[in-house]
């Protein structure tokens, strides 16, 4: 028996709204009070500007991982690496 259970990871669904989504399910679970949903809050801004830059890197990490095999490189400069 596992002491601790095994983590079920998706990892195709870090786009800015399952981000916001995934970030706003763990905050009302530990933080209960918490239930200003309005923009102009800056706990959410907070939230946004994290999802965001979770949303620019997962089109990076998609980009490498498209660049890194020679079937999929869409850039020369991929190939001849």
């Amino acid at each position: 028996m596992a002491l601790f259970p095994t983590p079920v990871e998706d990892y195709t669904d870090y786009d800015f709204d399952a981000l916001r989504a995934r970030v706003f399910s763990l905050i009302s679970s530990v933080f209960t009070d918490w239930t200003d949903q309005q923009v102009s809050n800056f706990g959410n801004i907070l939230v946004d500007a994290f999802c965001h830059i979770g949303d620019v890197l997962g089109f990076y990490l998609d980009n490498h991982a498209r660049e890194s095999r020679i079937s999929t490189a869409t850039q020369r400069r991929s190939l001849v690496a």
